[in-house]
């Protein structure tokens, strides 16, 4: 480029704009890489230390045409300082992926997903869905990412729950929107004697509530009194326990 293109350059403005765009971008696509490798498995693989490529390739794909593709994924990994290549190949090298890669985390995964996936596709699709007047629907949510990032208030609301919540005694108890019933779960397992019911909106989640539910009303000592319905307040609701 010829020095007079190049003081145009700098001084039109654009040389600020792209800066500028640089710094927003970053974070943004940081946010998206994590996301992603967290969801393939690429971060708990790393997590103990590195593993080369040739052992990552053929853990995520059989195909060898796409080599290519999954190394420059890779690196970009690198270039945005979330992991390292080494001689024994890639492994984590940003704080984020290594706080992330600890299942016990695992909410803060989810939050990551919901926001990445979920809450991009909210903002970016706005616009054009408002202009064709199509609404979005609960199947565009992915209700057991968002269960799974609720976690992340639990110890907020235990404490709550264990405030409002006497150990003994009949109890009813109505939760609205319950996800993966956290919280009736640990409401039963508190007080024996509590009865009940959790609402929950998406059929995928109501099934993993239920799940956990019935483990908790199969425990000794305890009545089956705990229940999750697929429903909304909106719909008529059978409340026989309460």
């Amino acid at each position: 480029m010829r020095l007079s293109a190049l003081w145009r350059f700098m001084t039109s403005g654009r040389l600020q704009l792209v800066v500028s765009l640089a710094r927003l971008l970053r974070p943004f696509y940081r946010a998206c890489f994590v996301s992603a490798a967290a969801s393939s498995g690429v971060l708990r693989r790393l997590a103990n230390g590195p593993v080369s490529f040739d052992h990552l390739m053929r853990e995520v794909s059989p195909d060898p045409s796409m080599r290519a593709a999954f190394h420059s994924w890779l690196s970009l990994g690198v270039s945005l300082g979330e992991l390292r290549q080494g001689p024994e190949g890639f492994s984590l090298r940003g704080r984020l992926s290594k706080r992330l890669a600890n299942p016990a985390n695992d909410a803060g995964v989810a939050l990551l997903q919901e926001a990445t996936r979920v809450h991009r596709a909210l903002i970016v699709e706005a616009p054009e869905r408002v202009k064709h007047a199509r609404r979005f629907a609960l199947e565009d949510m992915d209700g057991c990412v968002t269960a799974r990032a609720s976690c992340l208030l639990e110890p907020a609301v235990m404490n709550v729950v264990n405030e409002l919540l006497p150990s003994r005694g009949p109890v009813h108890l109505l939760d609205v929107g319950c996800g993966s019933a956290t919280y009736v779960c640990h409401a039963a397992i508190r007080n024996p004697d509590l009865t009940a019911l959790g609402l929950e909106l998406q059929p995928s989640v109501a099934e993993i509530a239920r799940d956990r539910v019935r483990g908790v009303n199969s425990r000794p000592n305890r009545a089956t009194r705990s229940r999750v319905q697929q429903s909304h307040l909106l719909r008529p609701v059978c409340l026989p326990l309460l």
